[in-house]
Formats: C-alpha cells, sequence, structure tokens
C-alpha cells in the first residue's frame, strides 16, 4: 500500500522537522516510520517511472530504506535523507535494468541453442539439470541460497555480492562452494551424472 507525504522539504527545516532529525539520529522506530510514510510514495512513483514493474519498484525502495536505516547516524537535515534515498532508489533501478538485460540476453542465447543446435535433445537434457537445481537451490541453508542466487540468477560479481551483504568477498566465495558443493551430495547415486555436471549447468545457464 503506497501513503502520502506527511511533510515536504521546502526552505529551512522548521521545528517539527528538526525534531524528526533528531530522533531519527537517536534511532526512534516512531522517527524512522515517519520517514518512511513520507517519502515512501515519491520514491516508488520514481523508481516505477523507470521499472515499470510494481512489485520490483517497491522493492527497490525497500531496499534503499533499509540503506538508510543502517546509517541513521550520518545525516543531518531532511534534505540529505532524501538526496540520499533518491540515490540509492536510481542505482537500484540501473543494477535491476541490467540484470533484466542480462536475463534476456542469456534466454535468447538458450533459445537460439535449441533451436540452431541438431543435439537440442541433449541440450533439452541440461533445461532438465537445471530444473532439478532449483528445486535443491530450495532446500540450502538461507546464507548459501542467497550468495548462490546473487551469483547465479542476478548475475552479481563476487564484490557487489559481498558489499550488498556486508560481508567480504572470502565468505562469499567460501558460501558459494560450500552452496554447490551441497548441491551435488543432495542427488542419490542414481543421479551421480546430473551431479558431476551440477557446476557447469550452473555457469551455462544461470
Amino acid at each position: 500500500m503506497i501513503r502520502r507525504s506527511n511533510f515536504s522539504i521546502v526552505g529551512d527545516l522548521d521545528a517539527d522537522q528538526t525534531d524528526t532529525i533528531t530522533a531519527f539520529r537517536q534511532g526512534d522506530p516512531r522517527a524512522f516510520t515517519e520517514i518512511y510514510d513520507s517519502y515512501f510514495e515519491e520514491l516508488y512513483l520514481y523508481s516505477y517511472k523507470k521499472l515499470r514493474d510494481q512489485t520490483e519498484s517497491e522493492d527497490v525502495v525497500i531496499k534503499a530504506f533499509h540503506q538508510l536505516f543502517k546509517r541513521y547516524l550520518n545525516f543531518y537535515t531532511l534534505s540529505e535523507i532524501r538526496a540520499f534515498l533518491y540515490t540509492v532508489v536510481l542505482n537500484g533501478c540501473k543494477d535491476h535494468l541490467k540484470y533484466v538485460k542480462r536475463r534476456t540476453i542469456r534466454q535468447k542465447g538458450w533459445i537460439d541453442l535449441t533451436a540452431d543446435d541438431p543435439g537440442a535433445e541433449y541440450a533439452m537434457m541440461f533445461a532438465e539439470i537445471r530444473a532439478e537445481l532449483y528445486k535443491s537451490m530450495e532446500k540450502l541453508p538461507a546464507g548459501c541460497r542467497t550468495v548462490l542466487e546473487m551469483i547465479y540468477i542476478e548475475g552479481l560479481k563476487y564484490q557487489d555480492v559481498a558489499d550488498r551483504l556486508q560481508i567480504s568477498v572470502g565468505t562469499v566465495k567460501s558460501q558459494r562452494l560450500d552452496a554447490i558443493n551441497k548441491l551435488r551430495h543432495s542427488f542419490s547415486l542414481k543421479d551421480l551424472y546430473i551431479a558431476s555436471v551440477i557446476h557447469v549447468a550452473c555457469l551455462l545457464f544461470y
């Protein structure tokens, strides 16, 4: 549900806005809620104009507020908060559009492969492997699954994943390897061939 703004940023800060900033910097949840309610709608509309997708637009805005609330000590005015939110939302929109473009290219490549390759039946076998991978990924521990999805589904680099999750690149690599090993072991002996190509399937089709 989109919420309407409670106030606007014009001129100097009035007493109420000063109180809001003070409470926000003190970590007061009520100030967090007030700022969220004040800016959500305009940020959502800004995001939607770029993405034309309601769910993705809302997700980008919510993530921007999450970043803001983690940095609440860094802001002294509502103008700074608003500028920060717009910057994060803009970057989030750009990242999503890049992801959509990469996904489209990969899907087109997959369609071309199955259409032109005389061994399309062989290629379809890998499609089945991919389907099994999706099912098995749902059973992974949250940390491993998130890292694997961000690398192979969102197409993010190790450093991007580390920055978003606020962990080291080494941890990202470790969780990725752990996830792949768990996926391999999730298959029974009769699926040993599938297990042996699981990593290659990830690289080719995610």
